[in-house]
Order: C-alpha cells, then structure tokens, then sequence
C-alpha cells in the first residue's frame, strides 16, 4: 500500500523545518536564546515550530521525525508539541 505524496505546503513546510534544524545545530545558540530564536524564526507557525520541535527531539534521541505515512508526519509533530 502506497501513502499519498506531501502536498506541496506540507513538502515546503518541511523543507523549511529541516532548514531551520540545519541552522540550529550551525549556530550553537546558548539554552536561554534558543527558545526565542525558534519562535522568532517560526513566525507565529506553531506546525512549522513543532516540526522543528521533533527534528531536535529526534536528533537528542526520541525517535524518527519522518514517520513513513506522510500524514503521519503532521500527527507525530502535534504529538510531540503537545507533550
């Protein structure tokens, strides 16, 4: 069984979580600005701030941010920001 592909908002707004994950690990910013940088990045795009939320998660450990379904990558991320 095939999965549908990303729509091409969900496609865009992936690639711009995984460009933003690439800044973060670049810029090595300290504990206390991280959280504003995100936000301030994000611009107000809480799906947007959750994907990048799952990618730093999956990248300390917790787990794969893409899950195999396309519409499972959506739910895994309002998971995460939820917990």
């Amino acid at each position: 069984m095939t999965q549908p592909p990303l729509s091409t908002e969900d496609a865009a707004r992936r690639q711009q979580a995984l460009l933003l994950f690439d800044a973060w690990l670049d810029l090595g910013l300290p504990a206390d600005q991280q959280q504003a940088w995100l936000q301030r990045e994000c611009g107000g795009d809480a799906l947007l701030q959750a994907q990048v939320e799952a990618l730093l998660a999956a990248d300390a450990g917790a787990g794969d941010p893409f899950p195999a379904d396309p519409a499972g990558w959506n739910q895994a991320v309002l998971q995460h920001s939820q917990t």
